[in-house]
């Protein structure tokens, strides 16, 4: 059984949205891409790292942690076209 780490997936849609990069986002949080990565990966983050990537990316942080789907998530990762 697989699982997924919901905080990660969701700053991911979320950066598709907007149209930014996690490296941006990372960037507007005074992290190394990295860094950031590395607290995700471990999917625990704080509240207080939460609320700096929200405010970094302009959003509320219940967005942050609200479940992400298999359809938001797919089309997340399909390529761009343009």
């Amino acid at each position: 059984m697989s699982t997924v780490n919901h905080i990660k997936a969701r700053i991911e849609v979320e950066c598709q949205k907007l149209g930014v990069t996690m490296a941006e986002i990372a960037r507007r949080t005074g992290r190394s891409p990295q860094a950031l990565q590395d607290i995700l990966k471990r999917g625990n983050p704080t509240l207080s790292t939460l609320r700096e990537i929200a405010d970094a990316m302009d959003v509320e942080m219940d967005v942050l942690i609200k479940p992400v789907t298999a359809e938001e998530y797919g089309e997340a990762h399909l390529p761009k076209n343009g």
